[in-house]
């Protein structure tokens, strides 16, 4: 027999159903533990046991896009299978639904190009742009003479590319042709120089791809879903642009919305709060559409606002980008005790107050801690002790093994530190070319396709090295599909002499595959093979020298944004050696953590790594700041002061657009975090509480010193 708060639920989803069966969208909201998953789930079955005979009879299915595989593979698992739903991601869904509009997507691919060059050509003639200020000083005859110079000079450009300014100069100057007057000066600051020639390089590129699309020669453009970079004169392109092509695409033709609306009836997507806002758009333009022609459709958003951590996840705008939908809120939590819910409840202080569906949960446990440390070693030394009497606490004998602890790290550098790759975090979240606010997402984040493409690049080619460790790995998983040119004695040979290197570090790892793939006597489509199974094009290897070369000019653009000739022959070596020198040891755990695969008694984890997970015991190790510098100075301890605030001055200050901002990501992070735990939550604060103790018991009810064991 039901209880009375199931009964409650049960009438929340009978809501969904209605609207489901009324072709009337809507927007599904539930806090975390809510069940939204499950929610979703039954929605899904409900279709498939009421509307099964229409699906069929008109050759229809219903879509349901989430977030990430992860999230894919759950829903699947649930459902079971079934060829009248399509689960997956909204970049496969999306370019499932625009890859045979080829036609339109070259147009759009077109303008892109065009875009791009237009682009190009603007910054090479802006004159505040240094590295290109002394180009966009010539004049247009002196441009286009140094720019027929260097396209004719591409073999020695890429051949020395990674050589000393002294060489790089000397390999130019000695040239025996006539040489643009101007070259001398260019030459002045080679690291300029090197960066304006590849502007140079990539609008021709791209003006030639424009000719060959425009003579009829390129007839395809393709989404490469292994790449974070477009690749526009290759006629690729990766993940946001592919977002950008099916907005305008959708946008611009009537037909394609009325197509998708005639062939998919029903549209689920789930995690709202993290899809992007072009998304949102092209989905309400299908709404917009299927009402304006009385079509017989509908979209409901599984979400909840205050679990949005991510920048590009349209979070609370969509209230405004979608309108006139039904609002359902679930208030109810099957997840965690009573003691974590009433915590949670007080961190989003929102319209949705969660209350546990089972009267019984009742016996969770909230502890909050404060130490100050004295420096990085100290807060590493006191999390480990803090964490280590967690684990004695909660060990039972009778327990075949004991129960996990999952941490949550308030800086990636001290995560990295726990799980054993500090040295690989530390040399890699130097990189300029990557925001401290970023390394979460372009370093540490467990869906690969939102890594920074060089660091992807890296985690591909340990990947394959631990592939080819292993003695069960078959051909496939090393090579992908194999050309009808390839024999199995080539494919065995390479595979033997790429196993059989012994290497300790990053640097050595490429130097000996890329001995490996320079034998002269390596069948070509078998070096392609292997190399765009790692996502690099064999043409770009090809035009370096070697992969060594490739490596070392991607590892360069990664770790310098601009540099002047002495970094070149300094600091900037240091850092790329720092980087070769990387254990494969430290690596591997690295690429364990992206793939999730730990197995120990405790399991680190950063705060935005936890999205949609539930454990039994969490702690959370926290401070003022948050990842670094910059906002994330005083990020936590700015939330607890304005806890602390009375309501007027709340208001006040959450009139302020960045103050508001700011709060808000912080307060939804902290919820996220905290709302991971089933029963055991215990927070320990690494600095000084005293202006914000206050803020922190009107949150955790108490504040106590914790003392090492």
């Amino acid at each position: 027999m039901m209880t009375h708060n199931e009964q409650l639920e049960a009438e929340i989803q009978q809501q969904i159903i209605s609207n489901i069966d009324d072709f009337n969208s809507f927007r599904f909201n539930a806090g975390a533990g809510a069940g939204k998953t499950f929610a979703l789930v039954e929605s899904i079955k409900h279709i498939l046991k009421r509307k099964i005979k229409r699906l069929r009879q008109y050759n229809q299915q219903a879509i349901c896009i989430t977030y990430t595989n992860v999230a894919v593979g759950e829903i699947k698992e649930r459902l079971g299978h079934s060829e009248l739903v399509i689960v997956s991601t909204i970049h496969e869904r999306l370019w499932e639904l625009i890859k045979y509009y080829q036609q339109e997507l070259i147009l759009i691919h077109l303008e892109k190009l065009e875009s791009e060059i237009q682009r190009i050509s603007e910054a090479l003639s802006d004159i505040s742009i240094s590295k290109h200020k002394k180009f966009a000083e010539l004049s247009q005859e002196e441009q286009s003479g140094f720019t027929e110079f260097v396209i004719n000079q591409k073999e020695i450009f890429y051949q020395y590319l990674y050589s000393p300014a002294a060489g790089f100069k000397k390999a130019f100057n000695d040239l025996d042709i006539d040489k643009p007057t101007c070259l001398t000066n260019l030459l002045s600051n080679v690291s300029h120089f090197r960066e304006t020639v590849k502007l140079i390089y990539r609008k021709e590129r791209y003006q030639q791809c424009v000719g060959r699309i425009n003579n009829r020669q390129e007839t395809k453009v393709t989404y490469d879903s292994k790449s974070n970079s477009d690749r526009l004169d290759y006629m690729k392109f990766s993940h946001d642009t592919l977002l950008e092509y099916g907005s305008k695409i959708v946008e611009r033709h009537s037909v394609l919305r009325r197509i998708i609306i005639d062939k998919y009836p029903y549209v689920f997507i789930d995690e709202y709060q993290d899809t992007n806002e072009q998304v949102v758009k092209l989905v309400k333009g299908l709404h917009d559409y299927a009402l304006t022609h009385n079509k017989s459709w509908l979209v409901g958003y599984f979400g909840d606002t205050a679990q949005n951590i991510y920048d590009d996840g349209v979070g609370t705008r969509i209230e405004t980008l979608h309108t006139n939908i039904e609002n359902i809120d679930k208030p109810f939590n099957r997840r965690s005790h009573n003691q974590v819910i009433n915590v949670i409840n007080k961190i989003r202080n929102d319209d949705i107050e969660q209350r546990p569906i089972f009267d019984d949960r009742n016996s969770g446990n909230i502890n909050f801690y404060h130490s100050i440390c004295a420096n990085d070693e100290d807060k590493l030394s006191k999390a480990q002790g803090f964490l280590e009497q967690f684990k004695n606490d909660i060990i039972n004998g009778d327990e075949a093994e004991p129960p996990k602890i999952h941490c949550l790290v308030l800086t990636n550098k001290l995560m990295a530190q726990l799980n054993g790759f500090g040295d690989t975090y530390s040399v890699l979240s130097q990189a300029e070319t990557i925001y401290w606010k970023e390394l979460n997402t372009k370093l540490l984040s467990h869906d690969i396709e939102k890594l920074d493409p060089t660091i992807l690049l890296i985690y591909n080619l340990v990947t394959l090295y631990l592939k080819l460790q292993n003695d069960s790995t078959t051909f496939y998983e090393v090579l992908g599909q194999l050309h009808s040119r390839i024999s199995f004695a080539a494919v065995n040979n390479l595979i033997y002499s790429l196993r059989g290197v012994e290497v300790a570090n990053l640097g050595e790892l490429i130097s000996a595959y890329s001995r490996v793939l320079g034998e002269a006597d390596l069948n070509v489509h078998l070096k392609k093979s292997l190399l765009n199974n790692i996502s690099i094009n064999v043409e770009d290897t090809n035009a370096t020298g070697s992969l060594h070369s490739f490596f070392l000019g991607r590892f360069r653009e990664l770790m310098y944004t601009n540099c002047d000739d002495d970094y070149t022959n300094e600091e900037e070596l240091i850092k790329l050696q720092s980087l070769l020198n990387l254990s494969l040891e430290q690596l591997t755990l690295w690429v364990d953590f992206i793939d999730r695969r730990q197995n120990r008694d405790v399991i680190y984890h950063t705060y935005h790594g936890t999205k949609g997970e539930e454990y039994e015991y969490v702690a959370l190790i926290l401070g003022h700041d948050f990842g670094g510098t910059h906002q994330g100075r005083n990020k936590f301890k700015s939330f607890f002061e304005h806890i602390q605030l009375d309501q007027n001055e709340q208001d006040e200050r959450l009139n302020l657009t960045d103050y508001k901002e700011n709060f808000e990501n912080t307060k939804n992070l902290i919820y996220v975090a905290c709302s991971r735990a089933a029963k055991d939550l215990r927070l320990l604060y690494l600095d000084d509480v005293d202006e914000i103790k206050n803020g922190i018991e009107q949150v955790f009810d108490t504040c106590e010193e914790w003392q090492q064991p």
